[in-house]
Parts: C-alpha cells; structure tokens; sequence
C-alpha cells in the first residue's frame, strides 16, 4: 500500500488533490481495486493543474475541462477511460465535501471491433506451426514456450497477460488446475486445464522447467525473466503465416487475444450442440475466463451465433440466449 509520501514524491509536491488522490486510491485498494493505472492517470491529472496554474485545493472546472479534451492521436476508446477515471475521482471529492466539477455529459463508446473467431482447423494448424517455430539460438527453448503458451491461451481462455505471468507455483500438474493472481480486474481464480493440456504441461515441465524454484516464471527466458507481450507477438505473426491465416494488419488482428474470444464461442458452440442450457451455462463460462459481471459472457452468444448461424436456428426456441440486437459487442 503506497504512503503519502510516496504518492506526493511521484507527483512532485503535496497540496489537498494530492492528498484526496492518495485517500481514494486507498480506499479502492481496500475493496480489492488493483490501482497502478488508476494512480498513473491521477497523478498527470494532478501535474496537468500545477502546469496550467490550476487551483490543488479543488477541482476546477477548467482544469476537468482541459483535461477532458481530446488528444489528436488518442484512440476514442483510450478518451472515454481516461475521462471516466478523473471523473469518479471528481465523485469522489463531491462526496466528501471538497469542490469539484463533475462532467455529467461522458457517454460510452462503443467498440465497433469484431474479433476474429477462428475455426477449429485453423487452431489445429496454429498449433502445428507452433510446434514446429524455427530454432533460435538467442531463445533455444522458444519452441516449447510457444507451443504450450498459445494452447493455454486457446485451451483455458486466458489473457496473454494471465499466461505470462504465470510462476511454477500457480501450475499444479497433479492436480491440473491453473492458479491465476495476476487478473485484470484483480480477481484471482483457479482454472482446471484439459487432460491434453495436462499432458503438454507436464512435458513440458519435465523437459524445460528442471530445478526451478517455486518463484521462477513458468515461461522463462534464458535471462530468467518472464518473456514479454513484444516476444509473443513476433511469434504470433510467424504462427499467422506458417498456418497460412492472413493477417490484416496491426490492430485489426488476428490478435493473439483472439484466442480467448474464440474459446469462449467454440465452449458456447458445444454446449449449444449438446443441447446445454446455455442461460445455466453462462455464469460457469464468465467465472472461468474472470469476467467482471455477466454482461461481458453474453457478448459471446452473438459471436457463437454469427459463427454457427445452425445454431441459431436450431436453439433459439429452447434458449432465450441469442437476441441479437440487444446483446451489443
């Protein structure tokens, strides 16, 4: 938990804001609220106002207004988390009796990206070229960090993050269960692997994790660090064109996230299939992949429904899961 002093070294000086900054951020911290990007964006708000001149006693409309401008470059996406954010702080600060400008007038953006869902012969050939990632000497056992990480991204659905940071501790081969503490939303959750992820991990386990200690990243460089996004991603391009998928582009994917999406749609599909109650499916799928709430599962069952238009036409008698229109991705 960080002090008030280190809050005021970070931000250069100490004045009411910076202390009311320091008050909320514990307090988000105390319900379990991970608060590294909250406090980076409340500390450029804070140096922000001691560089225009702006009052730190209180929040000013002006310095709220100057702030909620849009950078030329700046993603929507990237404008609406960044004045939303500044925005419970000023909340925050009206609750508790220091003058603050609130802007009531922030509206959601919605994303207008569709993941790419891959089908189950491309992830088959995925797995292929990941198993056969030319040898490199700078990484020799890159091959065997790939092939495992990118069938835990599929098999498990986790965030490339989650994967990454994973150390031999959370990875418990007996038992085959995944323990995740490094979470989006800081919610750890235990994650039971297939019995043929099982297997890839114990071999891999035994062929490239001897005599590390419980502490040791389990996808770990030669330096003995965790590998990095930049790392995975260069492989990931490579995977794209052995597998013959084209790749559109940065940012308009296939994105390595797009694994998760699409273990969350192929779970949907054979639940679907199988004739599951999907409505009594859903909670399980939104509690495996650490989900915030259940609105964030249900975007799936459009996807699920676009991919396998059989589906659809099949279950939506028997399940009030595909209404199309309202569920919005």
């Amino acid at each position: 938990m960080i002090t008030l002093d280190e809050f005021c070294g970070k931000a250069g000086f100490q004045n009411v804001l910076s202390e009311k900054c320091h008050e909320y951020l514990i307090e988000k911290e105390c319900v379990g609220v991970q608060i590294q990007k909250p406090m980076r964006m409340l500390l450029r708000f804070l140096r922000m106002c001691a560089a225009k001149g702006e009052p730190l006693d209180h929040a000013s409309k002006s310095a709220v207004e100057c702030w909620n401008t849009k950078d030329v470059n700046e993603t929507p996406r990237n404008h609406y988390y960044r004045v939303t954010e500044i925005r419970r702080f000023m909340q925050y600060l009206e609750k508790i009796g220091i003058a603050a400008y609130v802007d009531r007038d922030i509206r959601r953006v919605e994303s207008s990206f569709v993941p790419y869902i891959f089908s189950h012969d491309e992830i088959a050939r995925l797995f292929v070229a990941a198993d056969d990632l030319p040898y490199t000497p700078i990484s020799p056992q890159r091959v065997y960090v790939m092939s495992l990480l990118f069938r835990m991204l599929y098999g498990c659905g986790l965030r490339v993050s989650e994967g990454l940071n994973l150390i031999m501790a959370d990875v418990d081969l007996e038992q085959g269960v995944l323990h995740i503490r490094s979470s989006k939303f800081g919610k750890e959750r235990l994650v039971p692997m297939s019995k043929s992820l099982m297997y890839h991990c114990s071999e891999y386990a035994s062929q490239v994790c001897k005599d590390r200690d419980a502490n040791s990243p389990f996808f770990q460089t030669p330096k003995g660090e965790h590998y990095s996004p930049t790392t995975v991603y260069y492989a990931w391009r490579q995977l794209l064109y052995y597998a013959g998928i084209s790749y559109g582009g940065k940012g308009k994917g296939p994105r390595i996230h797009d694994l998760r999406h699409t273990f969350a749609v192929h779970c949907l599909q054979k639940w679907a299939e199988s004739g599951e109650d999907l409505n009594a499916k859903l909670p399980y799928l939104s509690a495996y992949m650490g989900h915030a709430g259940l609105s964030s599962t249900q975007q799936y069952l459009r996807l699920t429904a676009e991919a396998f238009p059989h589906i659809t036409s099949k279950f939506e008698n028997s399940f009030d899961v595909f209404p199309g229109k309202q569920v919005k991705l």
